[in-house]
């Protein structure tokens, strides 16, 4: 079989499963599993970081700071946009399609896989992998919240919290209070925690509160900023000068897919929450002073009503489109959706788009783009 199938294959069986357990049966067979595998305490520094928005960039940011002074740097982060390797780097470099397959393999030979869900599985080939590779430092981002994430589960010497926010509230709660007691169980057990003061008062006291409580060494980084991709810049540099890693400031943002030219006259950000959706407001301002056209793909599992909302009272054109997925909103006050597709093959090319909303919908929008190179998009 080629490399190629194989892996086709084995991804397909991973997104397919399902892990129906209890929050702590789950917990308990994956701590267990971490044992099996030799990699509960590692010869590694771990740096795991939770929030709602930045955790995806301060994770990137903070990665190619780290490789100036670390030889092998890893990086795990979700969700993908393109392909799922994106997800586990070393130096910024995705895994192969060959390692995946053998990491896999390797783990299953030590403990079966069977039992977990699909995040679970991607964090240990994550963590198996920088194992393997005898990492100097990874830095892994949570999934939903830390309480019952994974990821949080593995043992780690420094935590970051990025800001607090709603979203994934069926999971996390309905307010900034329980999304934050979930949330702050990332600084449990570090050395050091890193944490980004919150525009409300009764967060930051609680956030406090616990760390004291907890004897936890913290540093808290304030800032006014609007500006996500300089709160999240300024941020990651506020965390390298406590590390003593100063000299390796991060001069300019530059993460993948957040408000990036992908080609002419189209920009892709995936604001997928009404505070993520507020910054791209700001930023398609003050860039383009309102004059453009916001193409959105919304996910229908997602508390949407509010970014309909907020996108109905700005200035600029705002059209929803569907997209390929399950997940695709398809109607809008009972009015059917065009279809993505459908609705480039008419636009001009003249007017800048801006692409937002669900992940899987940038990965439609990227898709379309690579396959119509030859068009003026």
């Amino acid at each position: 079989m080629f490399i190629k199938d194989e892996f086709s294959l084995l991804t397909q069986k991973i997104f397919s499963q399902k892990n129906n357990l209890s929050k702590k049966k789950r917990k308990e067979i994956f701590l267990e599993t971490l044992r099996k595998l030799d990699i509960y305490e590692n010869d590694f520094t771990v740096f795991t970081i939770a929030g709602t928005n930045g955790k995806s960039s301060t994770t990137h940011l903070l990665g190619e700071a780290f490789m100036k002074h670390y030889k092998k740097v890893g990086t795990f982060t979700s969700p993908h946009v393109l392909v799922v390797n994106e997800r586990i780097k070393i130096n910024n470099q995705n895994i192969s399609n060959t390692a995946f397959i053998n990491t896999y393999k390797a783990i299953n030979e030590i403990a079966s896989l069977e039992n977990f869900g699909f995040f679970e599985i991607m964090t240990f080939i994550a963590i198996f992998f920088f194992k393997q590779n005898k990492i100097n430092l990874c830095i892994l981002e949570c999934g939903i919240g830390a309480l019952w994430d994974c990821v949080n589960y593995i043992p780690h010497q420094y935590a970051a919290l990025t800001s607090i926010s709603k979203d994934h509230e069926k999971i996390l709660g309905h307010s900034y209070l329980k999304i934050t007691k979930n949330k702050i169980r990332v600084a449990d057990k570090t050395k050091i925690f890193f944490w980004v003061k919150t525009p409300y008062k009764k967060i930051n006291s609680f956030i406090k509160k616990y760390l004291q409580k907890n004897d936890i060494q913290d540093y808290c980084f304030k800032t006014k900023s609007q500006d996500f991709f300089k709160k999240n810049t300024s941020f990651a540099n506020f965390i390298l000068q406590k590390m003593n890693q100063g000299k390796n400031i991060i001069k300019k943002y530059n993460v993948k897919y957040r408000f990036s030219k992908i080609s002419n006259n189209m920009y892709v950000d995936p604001a997928h929450n009404t505070e993520a959706l507020e910054h791209l407001i700001f930023k398609i301002s003050q860039k383009f002073h309102n004059k453009c056209t916001v193409v959105v793909g919304l996910n229908k599992e997602k508390k949407w009503k509010p970014m309909v909302e907020l996108l109905s009272k700005q200035l600029f054109v705002v059209k929803y489109v569907t997209f390929e997925s399950p997940k695709s909103l398809q109607k809008i006050h009972n009015v059917t959706l065009t279809s993505l597709s459908e609705y480039l093959q008419k636009t001009e090319p003249e007017t800048v788009f801006i692409f937002t909303g669900s992940f899987y919908f940038i990965a439609n929008v990227l898709k379309y783009v690579n396959d119509n190179q030859h068009d003026s998009y």
